[in-house]
């Protein structure tokens, strides 16, 4: 059953208003359906007569109004909406899409991480990445990109936050997968591996804390441009544990050396990578990580060309992101 969600939720109603103006189209409702669920949602698409156009929302009726879930919403659409425009003004047809911003596939739902290879759209990340593009100073060439890496600290270099699932005791905390790979590598002298941000805690911040400093593998958070400095960065999964770390794009960008195990969810540029040519494989566990950081440091020509061919991707990626989005959408899109 559908009904007007415009004032059920006020920040969602709000914030899909603001992009509506933002891109000269109509919001004319919000509506729910029980059939949705999470973050999935359906946007239609409506070319009226005088040749304007109006967009219709779906959300699930159990989404959290008071959560972070509209701001993801918004982040998602920013981008979603024009090049959802673009596809309606090349078919000049109205049309209906369901698109997934949640961190998991779901089937049937264009998702920004899905098993299915074919129903995956770019993740958030790598859209806002691609519009940063034009502002980094980027080497023209590979002799440009070695002169640099070479010069880069032989380390393995990680920063991140604590996500993976709702932390209620320290003994929760030891259990994620980017703390227990922190805590193998933590007495190894050329590996920097720490958290930096404390985030899905059930109980004090301040236990996590201590508990992290006590075992040496907490430090404070760094610029982007931090990564830049080390040669090696590993892929380590975020909340959803069958895909790599979101950000993990920017570091391709950024030549670093990327450590990647075979996850089982793809994000949309896996579609790009292969193993020993854009990135060394590892295992899934991250058991062989020393072994394999041994290897790149015994052979830098063979590493320097993969951080090479790892940045070539994700700077060829994030120059066709649209394109990418709008050729998978017009598949999956129905018109009406």
């Amino acid at each position: 059953m559908f009904f007007s969600a415009d004032h059920s939720y006020p920040k969602t109603y709000y914030l899909l208003k603001k992009l509506s103006r933002r891109y000269n189209v109509q919001l004319f409702s919000l509506k729910t359906d029980s059939t949705l669920f999470d973050l999935c949602t359906r946007i239609f698409i409506d070319i009226l007569p005088n040749k304007r156009k109006r967009i219709r929302f779906e959300v699930s009726n159990t989404f959290d109004d008071k959560s972070n879930n509209p701001k993801r919403l918004y982040k998602c659409y920013y981008f979603w909406l024009p090049y959802c425009i673009e596809i309606a003004d090349k078919l000049s047809k109205s049309f209906v899409i369901e698109l997934n911003a949640s961190d998991w596939g779901v089937d049937n739902f264009l998702s920004m991480t899905s098993k299915d290879i074919n129903n995956i759209i770019p993740d958030e990340y790598a859209m806002y990445e691609s519009i940063n593009l034009r502002r980094y100073s980027l080497p023209r060439n590979f002799i440009d990109f070695k002169s640099d890496w070479i010069k880069r600290k032989s380390k393995m270099f990680w920063r991140g936050s604590t996500t993976g699932h709702p932390i209620s005791s320290t003994q929760s905390l030891k259990e994620l997968i980017r703390v227990k790979t922190c805590l193998m590598y933590q007495t190894e002298e050329k590996f920097d591996m720490k958290l930096s941000t404390i985030v899905q805690n059930k109980i004090p911040k301040q236990i996590l804390y201590q508990w992290l400093c006590k075992n040496n593998i907490y430090s404070r958070r760094v610029s982007e441009s931090k990564f830049m400095l080390f040669k090696y960065h590993p892929d380590l999964s975020g909340n959803n544990q069958l895909c790599g770390s979101w950000g993990v794009i920017r570091k391709y960008l950024r030549g670093n050396l990327v450590f990647k195990p075979k996850y089982k969810s793809y994000m949309y540029y896996d579609k790009f990578l292969e193993p020993w040519k854009n990135y060394v494989p590892v295992e899934s566990n991250f058991s062989d990580l020393k072994e394999k950081y041994l290897w790149a440091e015994n052979n830098q020509e063979e590493a320097q060309r993969i951080s090479w061919e790892g940045f070539c991707m994700a700077k060829n990626y994030l120059s066709n992101i649209k394109d990418y989005f709008i050729n998978t959408a017009v598949n999956k899109l129905t018109t009406i």
